[in-house]
């Protein structure tokens, strides 16, 4: 249903209460490729150029690391198989460091929940991202950032089923009452009892990846 903010430049300048001009804004789609959508094009060039030459001491100052760090963690969590080889969205604002952004969590796997983090990362397919991950890794000062972060998100609540199943709840009580004309309109579930079902698989998911990942 597309209950999301919009992961574009419209989007990103609302969010930010900044002008479209302000956002240079890339995405990476199936087959690694970059298109650069607005803003500073030659500024991701020379990003994408930083990544084909291994230059550690350039990405790590125009990427918020951060940001970054939990962008990879979370996606490689919840087991997303259509990234980062595709569905990657990135953007900065004037010349603030390149954020990365949540898109398309449709594939996010119950297939291959006892698969490692670090093989959603590393796709097969060559894209930009696993090489721009596997650069920084190399660093030891980044990788332990990076591991002590997954370790505290893993033992933390943040990440847990308990906490998944509420959001998934809240979101299901808030639409339910429209979910009947959804179906009417699409057929997509088929069902109410589909729906329900549906939702007591993505719950179930959760909880076996969890507990793998632990």
């Amino acid at each position: 249903m597309n209950l999301r903010t919009d992961a574009n430049t419209n989007g990103m300048s609302r969010l930010y209460g900044v002008s479209k001009s302000d956002i240079t804004l890339a995405k990476i789609i199936e087959g690694g490729i970059v298109e650069k959508k607005d803003g500073d094009f030659d500024r991701i060039d020379n990003f994408i150029t930083a990544i084909n030459n291994e230059d550690y001491n350039y990405l790590i100052n125009e990427i918020d690391i951060n940001n970054f760090i939990d962008y990879m963690i979370f996606e490689s969590y919840i087991g997303n198989r259509d990234w980062p080889k595709n569905n990657v969205r990135f953007f900065a604002v004037n010349n603030g460091p390149f954020r990365f952004v949540l898109f398309d969590l449709d594939l996010v796997s119950t297939q291959y929940i006892d698969h490692s983090p670090i093989s959603f990362i590393n796709n097969p397919m060559k894209n930009p991202i696993t090489d721009l991950f596997n650069i920084l890794y190399a660093n030891e000062d980044f990788k332990q950032a990076y591991d002590l972060r997954y370790q505290y998100l893993i033992n933390s609540a943040l990440l847990s089923s308990t906490k998944f199943n509420e959001i998934v709840s809240d979101y299901k009580n808030n639409i339910e009452h429209i979910m009947p004309t959804h179906i009417d309109k699409y057929g997509v579930p088929k069902t109410f009892t589909e729906w329900f079902l549906n939702i007591d698989k993505l719950k179930n998911a959760f909880k076996a990846r969890e507990d793998f990942l632990k």
